[in-house]
């Protein structure tokens, strides 16, 4: 994977016509960018799994060796789009709640996943995948709507902040980034979310506020 996008940094793929079949389908002049996108879902899908392990029905696995492992491969699909950009607009608007899915339709092999391993298999023999459906019901940041819980902040920090580490030439801002760092801070678990200030001044009117703890975590994810 991480020679094919060294390819199309290099802009391999602009040569390719239709005469190319396989090749001109998953990576064409703009098919590439399903392919790209596929990637960046899959890796989403690693560090939740790794990051909320119970939720993708793992055992505790230690975080060191996984992101030593992704980095290759976030650095190369960091050299052809906006990491920060595409992770933010893939969070918004294609990540999916997990679910159990089957290998080959074997059912000893049952494993929880965001994405159904059918449509990467499609994607690559076949140039196209089975687009994952936009319903609000169906995608895992908006089943939360405001009421985020502080696991689920944290994981994307995460994934934020790993994505961030690599620099990138493009600096391409859009309105996804903005839209989900709004709603890390002003969720009901956000740390300047209205139901902290609310909850913090009626449980101890006393107590100076903000706390130490509150200003530490306000400093990390700003």
């Amino acid at each position: 994977m991480v020679f094919a996008l060294r390819l199309l940094y290099c802009k391999v793929n602009c040569a390719l016509t239709v005469a190319d079949g396989i090749a001109f389908k998953l990576f064409g002049r703009e098919s590439w960018k399903d392919f790209v996108e596929m990637l960046v879902l899959q890796s989403m899908d690693v560090v939740y799994a790794r990051v909320q392990p119970a939720g993708w029905g793992l055992d505790n696995m230690a975080l060191s060796g996984l992101f030593e492992n992704l980095v290759p491969l976030r650095d190369a699909i960091g050299s052809v789009v906006p990491l920060v950009e595409t992770i933010s607009r893939c969070m918004l608007e294609k990540f999916q709640c997990q679910k159990w899915c089957v290998v080959d339709g074997n059912s000893d092999s049952l494993f929880l996943s965001a994405l159904d391993p059918q449509d990467f298999r499609s994607l690559i023999l076949n140039g196209t995948s089975s687009k994952p459906t936009s319903a609000s019901d169906s995608l895992r940041f908006s089943s939360f709507k405001k009421v985020i819980p502080r696991c689920e902040i944290e994981t994307i920090w995460v994934l934020l902040g790993f994505s961030a580490e690599r620099p990138t030439e493009q600096t391409t801002v859009t309105k996804y980034r903005w839209r989900l760092l709004t709603a890390l801070f002003i969720g009901t678990a956000g740390v300047l979310s209205k139901e902290y200030f609310d909850a913090s001044s009626i449980n101890d009117k006393t107590k100076p506020f903000p706390g130490k703890d509150h200003i530490t975590q306000c400093r990390a994810e700003m």
